[in-house]
């Protein structure tokens, strides 16, 4: 079957003034839909504008009062605390420089060892032919035993390093969950948590893995609940690239609807990143403070305003970045993220009280959120 041949008379249906007509009408509305178009994403920036303004305007009256609340003096608990958690640190930095300081030695002993075989060879190598071979032998056993020695000492630090750690996470954590409603309880710093417990809240797309340490378990009022420090990230050009960074708390709740997800994010500045698992949510409310993502019609019922009210009670400061939510079929998840330096272990310097009565603050308010969402 062929192409049929259009007629010029038969396309050509108004003269080239309605022509003109038309496309001057056309113009003209186009203009106007442009207009409304630019004024649309004028005023959107403007609103981006006034929310990061408004968020940054917090961040600064935040910190002076995070400011105010590290100069509070320590109770003799709290002193105990620090100083229990300093002690083990000057252990550690003792054992550290002591096994820096041998290992220089055995160094030094080993260079000097292989300076003499050098000379030898150099004055009586040519003369008498086995001194070359047991000095080349001498070398060898030098290299095995720097070798040797240098992996015992790395070794031994890193076995240090460990027990240092643990006992300083199970020094904080027995402070932090003192609670008469913790029951059972298991200081597994060594161990890392199930990616699937942050994986399944929902909150990021394309999570690649998690990384944890500080793994605390335990009934809380008679449900499992365990918090970690935890990095999550995702994978961009085959790097890591981090989209969570804090302390991470999960308990079990009475939520039954499946399939169901109740999403909340308490916004933060710059480097605070929004979640974005929400294809299948819907955006139920938000406004410059929080925004809250979810496909149950009834989120309302759990996700009510006394917990709402808990959730704004975090401080975003230079120190927290933000906090996000999920609660889903028979668990709710809290994330607090936090700057790097925050939950960096203390070396060098002295560990401060400070960050862990952050830390012990915050707590407060997330035991309050999952009691009230547990009611």
């Amino acid at each position: 079957m062929g192409l049929k041949k259009f007629k010029k008379t038969e396309e050509v249906n108004t003269s080239p003034v309605e022509n003109v007509e038309e496309k001057s009408e056309f113009t003209d509305e186009q203009k106007v839909v442009n207009t409304e178009v630019n004024e649309t994403q004028d005023q959107a920036v403007v609103e981006e504008e006034k929310e990061v303004n408004e968020i940054e305007t917090l961040i600064q009256e935040n910190t002076k009062l995070e400011d105010e609340f590290n100069k509070l003096p320590l109770d003799e608990i709290q002193k105990v605390v620090e100083d229990k958690v300093n002690e083990h640190r000057k252990k550690y930095l003792d054992y550290a420089k002591k096994q820096k300081l041998l290992n220089s030695i055995a160094s030094g002993a080993i260079l000097a060892v292989a300076v003499a075989c050098f000379i030898l060879i150099m004055i009586f190598g040519t003369e008498y032919s086995w001194v070359l071979y047991v000095c080349l032998g001498v070398l060898a056993v030098s290299l095995a035993g720097a070798f040797i020695i240098s992996k015992m000492f790395k070794k031994r630090l890193s076995v240090a390093a460990e027990e240092y750690i643990d006992n300083m996470f199970k020094t904080q954590n027995e402070y932090l969950y003192a609670n008469e409603k913790f029951t059972e309880k298991q200081y597994l710093s060594g161990q890392q948590m199930d990616s699937g417990l942050f994986f399944n809240a929902h909150f990021y797309k394309g999570l690649h893995s998690t990384k944890s340490r500080n793994l605390f378990i335990a009934q809380y009022d008679g449900k499992t609940f365990a918090s970690a420090d935890l990095a999550a990230s995702i994978l961009i050009k085959n790097r890591t690239s981090p989209m969570f960074l804090g302390k991470y708390y999960i308990c079990d709740n009475n939520y039954e609807e499946e399939d169901k997800y109740i999403l909340f994010q308490l916004k933060g500045g710059e480097l605070s990143r929004p979640i974005d698992d929400t294809d299948d949510l819907e955006m139920v409310e938000g406004n410059s403070t929080y925004v809250i993502y979810s496909n149950d019609p009834n989120w309302r019922k759990v996700l009510n305003k006394k917990v709402i009210d808990e959730l704004r009670k975090f401080r975003i400061d230079s120190t927290l970045i933000d906090v996000i939510l999920s609660i889903r079929k028979g668990k709710t998840s809290v994330g607090i993220d936090y700057e790097d330096k925050y939950i960096n272990i203390p070396v060098d310097s002295d560990f401060k009280f400070n960050n862990l009565r952050r830390t012990e603050e915050d707590l407060k308010k997330v035991l309050n959120i999952i009691d009230t969402i547990n009611k």
